[in-house]
Order: C-alpha cells, then sequence, then structure tokens
C-alpha cells in the first residue's frame, strides 16, 4: 500500500453502527485512519474539531438530510452512500460536489476501499492538475510580461503559421499581436525587413542562433539576438518551433561605443609609437651609424661598442614598428583595410611559415574605421586559428565588396573540427562571433574533420 495512504483519514457517517464498524475495519486493513458519526449532528460536532481527508455520508440520517451535513464540509471531498432504488438522489449529491456514491447491497463493504483508493487517486490527479495550471499560468505571465519577444511557429510548413505571439515581439515589430497570431510567418515582413536567417533555417529545418538586423517600416534600425530551437511532442516528434528574441540595439550601441574608446586609443598610441618615438629612434640609429664612421678614424677601438649600439637601436626600432602595426593595424586611409589585410597575409607567411595569400578582386574602400578594424581582428583570430589549431599548411584570405556589404573569408587545408569541438576553449570562435555582432555581421563557420575550415563573414560597408 502507498505510505501515503497512512495519513490519510475517512469520516464515515452512518446510522448502522454495525455498518460503520465494517465499514472501519475494511478502510483500516487498506492503512487508512478512520473515524465515524451515527448522525448527522455527530458528524458535524467531530468536523469541528478535527480534520477528515475524505468523508462517506449516508443520504439518510436520523437526524438531518444528507445535504444539511455537506454544508458543513467545508472544502473536504466526499462520496455519498445512498440505498437501492435512490440513484436519482445520488446523481444531484454528484452535482452539488460528490466525487463518487456508493450503493448500499450485497458487496457494499467489499467496494468501499476500491472507491476510496479510486476517490483518492482523482483528487491526487486533480491536485497534480491544479499545480501544472498554476504553473503554466506563471509561464505565460513570465512569457507575456517579459522584455524577450517570444513565437512559436508551426513545424514542417513551407511559410510556418505563428501560433503564438508575445507583446514585446510585437513592440519590437512594430505592430500590434493580433496582426501577427493565425498569420505566416512571412507576414513579419510587412512590418519589419531582416528575416531571412530565420527564414533560411526553417526552410532547412535547422535550429538557429545570431544577430538579425530588422528595419522597421519607420526606417528605424534594431539589432536582434535570435534563438529558434524545436518543440517536440511526448513522441519525440517536432511540431512547432520556438523563437526567443531580444532588442539588443542599446546593448550594441554601447558595446560599440566603448570598443571603438578602446580602438581609437590604441590607434593613437600606435600612431604615437611610429610617428614620434619611431622617427627618434630612427633618427638616434642614424645619429649611432654616423658615429661609427667618425671613430673608425679618431678612435677605433670604441667601434666595437658603438656598433654594438647602433645594432640594438636597429632591434628596438623593429619591435616599436611591430608595436605601432599591432596597435594600429587599419590606417585612416580609403585603403586601409585591404592593405592591413595584404600585410597580415604577409607577416603571417613570414613569422610562422605557413603559406598565406591575400586576393582582393577590386580596389575596396572602408569609409568606416569600425568596421575595417573588426573584419581585421576576425581574420586576425581566423589566420591564427588556422596556424595553432588547425596545423595549415596554407591560408587563403579574400575580401571583396557586395553592394553596401564587405565579404571577408578565411579558408585553410588543416586539420578541420567537429560542431562540439567549435566550443572548446581557446579556439576564439566565440570572440569573433561577438566582433561580428558589434558591427551587425553575419558570421558563418563551415567544417568537418580533415576537410579544413572556412569562415564568412558579410558585414555592412557602414554602421
Amino acid at each position: 500500500m502507498p505510505d501515503d495512504a497512512r495519513q490519510r483519514t475517512v469520516l464515515v457517517v452512518d446510522d448502522d453502527r454495525g455498518l460503520l464498524r465494517l465499514i472501519g475495519k475494511a478502510l483500516q486493513r487498506e492503512g487508512f485512519s478512520t473515524a465515524t458519526a451515527a448522525s448527522g449532528a455527530e458528524a458535524i460536532a467531530w468536523l469541528g474539531k478535527h480534520h477528515a481527508d475524505l468523508t462517506l455520508l449516508d443520504l439518510k440520517l436520523p437526524d438531518l438530510e444528507g445535504k444539511e451535513v455537506i454544508a458543513h464540509l467545508r472544502e473536504t471531498p466526499f462520496v455519498v452512500i445512498t440505498g437501492q432504488g435512490d440513484e436519482r438522489i445520488a446523481v444531484e449529491m454528484m452535482k452539488r460536489g460528490a466525487l463518487d456514491y456508493l450503493i448500499k447491497d450485497v458487496h457494499f463493504v467489499e467496494l468501499v476501499p476500491t472507491v476510496v483508493h479510486r476517490v483518492f487517486g482523482r483528487i491526487e490527479d486533480q491536485k497534480r492538475l491544479q499545480v501544472a495550471e498554476r504553473q503554466a499560468r506563471l509561464a505565460q505571465t513570465l512569457v507575456e510580461q517579459g522584455s524577450s519577444g517570444a513565437m512559436i511557429l508551426q513545424a514542417h510548413l513551407e511559410n510556418p503559421m505563428i501560433a503564438y505571439a508575445n507583446p514585446a515581439l510585437a513592440t519590437l515589430v512594430g505592430c500590434a499581436v493580433d496582426h501577427l497570431v493565425g498569420s505566416p510567418f512571412r507576414v513579419l515582413d510587412a512590418f519589419a525587413h531582416g528575416w531571412e536567417p530565420i527564414a533560411r533555417a526553417l526552410a532547412a529545418q535547422r535550429a538557429f542562433s545570431g544577430i538579425l538586423r530588422l528595419r522597421r517600416r519607420n526606417a528605424e534600425q534594431r539589432s536582434a539576438r535570435c534563438r529558434m530551437t524545436p518543440i517536440c511532442d511526448h513522441g519525440g516528434e517536432q511540431t512547432h518551433w520556438a523563437v526567443v528574441i531580444d532588442d539588443v540595439t542599446q546593448q550594441q550601441r554601447l558595446e560599440r561605443e566603448l570598443l571603438d574608446i578602446s580602438d581609437r586609443e590604441q590607434n593613437r598610441i600606435g600612431q604615437d609609437l611610429h610617428d614620434n618615438l619611431g622617427q627618434k629612434l630612427t633618427a638616434l640609429e642614424l645619429f649611432t651609424q654616423a658615429l661609427v664612421t667618425d671613430l673608425r678614424k679618431d678612435a677605433p677601438e670604441l667601434v666595437a661598442s658603438a656598433a654594438e649600439i647602433s645594432r640594438q637601436l636597429q632591434a628596438v626600432i623593429r619591435d616599436a614598428r611591430t608595436m605601432a602595426h599591432v596597435l594600429s593595424p587599419v590606417s585612416l586611409d580609403k585603403y586601409g583595410l585591404q592593405n592591413a589585410l595584404r600585410e597580415l597575409a604577409r607577416a603571417t607567411t613570414v613569422l610562422t611559415g605557413v603559406r598565406c595569400e591575400f586576393t582582393c578582386e577590386t580596389e575596396t574602400q572602408a569609409h568606416d574605421l569600425a568596421v575595417a578594424t573588426q573584419l581585421y581582428r576576425i581574420a586576425q583570430e581566423g589566420t591564427n586559428n588556422a596556424v595553432k589549431h588547425a596545423g595549415a599548411t596554407r591560408i587563403h584570405v579574400s575580401l571583396k565588396e557586395n553592394g553596401d556589404c564587405f565579404d571577408l573569408t578565411i579558408e585553410d587545408n588543416g586539420q578541420g573540427f567537429s560542431a562540439s569541438a567549435s566550443k572548446q576553449d581557446g579556439m576564439g570562435l566565440g570572440l569573433m562571433q561577438h566582433r561580428a555582432s558589434l558591427i551587425g555581421a553575419s558570421l558563418v563557420i563551415q567544417s568537418e574533420p580533415g576537410k579544413g575550415t572556412q569562415l564568412c563573414c558579410r558585414a555592412p560597408a557602414r554602421l
């Protein structure tokens, strides 16, 4: 018997004391605690001092009618007991809240424990249902009042229907909830453009995670982080797509401003190293070379020391130039990005021995320093991954201007990696994704073990 059955108390109300004893013993054998009352007044008095988990109530009592006792049961569940031929009255009591009824026949006592177990099972089911309903209401409140936009799309449709949309999504899009629910997914295009990444994922029946660049009808542009995952039924079959969208426009603006400040400061330091300290060190090194020439005539014994000073100055100048380039890799001139990428490829080849090539089909002008800097950093991280992690012997970096966008591609012939391996620490993929999101770029990485890696980044020419 279940452990919780021992803690349940059943009050049996009947004017037949012999029957009370039989019912009490039958229930006690099943582990229930029992109490008895032979009249309505006795039952009411007992209920005033005690609690019953269930009451078995005879409808015909010597002092009170069953329905009068029912008024004193408060919220205690009850089962009615009636004689044969009174089924109509029992049905009426069911309408008043009775959970079941028992008819006094030859099998009556034997059936009591079965009915009591069944009723308690129903009570537990109702409690679980109430808890589930409360949780569902809380979850609905959370979604309805949350700041994240949410919608549910039907699966396996060419143009899925929007089964649900919350107010936050409607606000992000710039319309009313009623305009979305029950409409095809493509109705979103009527309010904001930029849903193509989700549409492609739906067409391919795959999950999606990335940044959307939404442009509303009033020309306002918003950045939104989107996650689309499948919803499956109890049998494991996918039925819907859950889409959660967070407006990150303000967050990205602040992050970009902070990054711009950092980049400007690095560029300033880099330019100072190159134009100020670098020039002074170069002048000093030239002066030292002239000193070596003079010492050969006047003090030959000092030539070696002066020559060593010259060599040390040359090394310091090289280090200063390297530091200046690291701090300020992209110049402010219109071809600064492609020149920086060309130098990145050259330096990678020289410093690592890995053949790295850069191609740019046409002269590409990057007018936005923030976009150019982030694209360079992504390329820098991509080539670094190819050398350190992929074991590549050949890397190809390409830049192409495509309308109002830049397409940056880094390909290598390294060992590649699986999707799970891409999440490991040290790969730098998360940092590249973050840099891409700051400038509203899309970043797609394709790789398989043994087949190399291709990184494609499409970024707007201007923010």
